[in-house]
């Protein structure tokens, strides 16, 4: 009974000592180098830059800001849901096999063609990550990994859920970028001026007061002395500025000369407390639809289901009514 227990405790010891081999040795010559596979940044908090490079399409550099918002290339904001993947293939990204000695230099060469580099620094500005994205499995449930600099490629996967990682790297510029027209601190806000041209008298403006006070002008900035306002109607209003989301970028519309040429539906005109304003113009989308169709007065605005937005930063999108319609009252509605 002795003997047996000896030879037990002699196995159990030589597989202890084999597992540990196999984990921490780098074999070379033709071997296995797994002394580097560790993709995944365990804590998302460490994350400060992304550098995605595509030989396809435009270099992104992915960065916090001051306010802990991702912006890329330095200018635009990054769409928070695509930020939301990139983070949890970053953090979440695991080993699904080895392939085999036989498939290696293929898929290494296969990442040479099209591959996708990925580096990632902590605030510090230190490189935690400098990986290239191959091609997904045959199967399409997984995707090749390789540290830069090594031989040894890897079968990643995401875990519980099955499909490539390669695509939650691959974005056009207008996929990338941040969809809000508005996404606002409302306590920032200091005026808001919102005119019709077909109903110059249904325009009005909105100018803070106080933390929780506001003045209502009429569309010339005259001051009613007889009327009170409804405080409860201008934070009604206000609060709409806190996620005003298109639905497309309208960049590339081929329309898009004879849109920002006609005469808007309405005009909305943010002012921020340090003195950066916001001015979009409305135009219905159905004018443009339809040429025997206009709706220009604020009468009309049942008909109406999508704008399009011209932005004073240069864009245009298309958007529901919807978004925006509590900004879209009359001058009267904020009295009691």
């Amino acid at each position: 009974m002795k003997r047996i227990l000896f030879l037990l405790l002699i196995l159990m010891a030589f597989f202890a000592t084999y597992f540990y081999i196999s984990q921490t040795q780098s074999v070379t010559n033709g071997g296995l180098d797994i002394s580097e596979r560790s993709f995944a940044v365990k804590d998302p908090a460490e994350i400060h830059k992304i550098v995605i490079k595509n030989k396809a399409l435009p270099t992104y550099v992915i960065e916090r800001d001051e306010k802990k918002e991702w912006k890329f290339n330095e200018f635009y904001k990054a769409d928070r849901h695509i930020m939301t993947n990139i983070i949890e293939v970053l953090t979440k990204v695991d080993v699904k096999f080895i392939p085999p000695s036989a498939a290696r230099q293929h898929i290494v060469d296969n990442m040479n063609k099209i591959g996708i580099a990925v580096e990632i620094y902590n605030k510090a500005g230190d490189k935690i990550r400098d990986y290239i994205v191959g091609s997904n499995l045959n199967d399409e449930r997984g995707t090749y990994y390789l540290v830069r600099g090594k031989s040894q490629p890897y079968a990643m996967e995401f875990p519980y859920i099955e499909g490539s990682l390669r695509d939650r790297f691959v974005y056009q510029l207008q996929d990338l970028r941040d969809r809000y027209i508005f996404d606002e601190n409302v306590e920032r806000i200091v005026k808001v001026e919102v005119h019709y041209p077909k109903s110059v008298d249904k325009g009005y403006i909105l100018v803070r007061e106080g933390s929780e006070t506001w003045d209502v002008l009429n569309a010339n900035g005259e001051k009613s002395n007889t009327k009170v306002v409804n405080q409860r109607a201008v934070e009604d209003v206000l609060s709409e500025f806190e996620h005003v989301a298109s639905e497309a970028f309208e960049n590339e519309n081929p329309k898009r000369d004879r849109i920002e040429s006609a005469a808007p539906f309405c005009t909305i005109d943010v002012t921020f407390d340090n003195g950066v304003k916001k001015a979009v113009k409305l135009l219905p989308v159905l004018d443009f639809v339809d040429d025997r169709v206009q709706t220009d007065e604020l009468e009309q605005l049942e008909l109406i289901e999508r704008f399009f937005v011209q932005t004073n930063w240069k864009d245009l999108y298309s958007m529901q009514k919807l978004q925006v319609k509590k900004v879209l009252r009359p001058y009267n509605y904020f009295f009691k």
